[in-house]
């Protein structure tokens, strides 16, 4: 989406007086108006996932997570209780990878490098 900005400008030099009467000593630019003009008026708003949204998705597929853990800690306790799990298991946090790997470009930086972490375990 681009967003365009017109502004209009005054230019007042040493001495001169402005539209509001005063004078001043050097060169110096103030907005008259300013508007902001969109081109397409549909805005797509997207919601970010953050270490809370993280933490969630693991606690829906049964990942013993405790609260204010890092988003990679997070992926490093998944990792290590994963391995004693069973097949449905297996299964049901496959299932997770597929669905939050499209979700990869609205991740926070460090969220994203969490899960890329549980990527190269897969």
């Amino acid at each position: 989406m681009a967003i365009e900005v017109q502004a209009s400008l005054a230019v007042c030099r040493s001495g001169q007086k402005n539209r509001f009467s005063h004078v001043y000593p050097v060169v110096s630019l103030s907005v008259l108006s300013l508007s902001v003009v969109q081109e397409n008026s549909k805005m797509m708003i997207t919601e970010l996932i953050d270490q809370d949204d993280y933490i969630e998705y693991l606690l829906k597929v049964g990942v013993p997570l405790e609260p204010q853990v890092s988003p990679e800690q997070c992926s490093q306790v998944a990792l290590q209780w994963l391995a004693q799990q069973d097949e449905s298991t297996h299964a049901a946090f496959a299932a997770l990878l597929a669905e939050l790997e499209p979700k990869q470009t609205v991740m926070l930086p460090e969220v994203q490098a969490a899960f890329k972490l549980l990527l190269r375990d897969d």
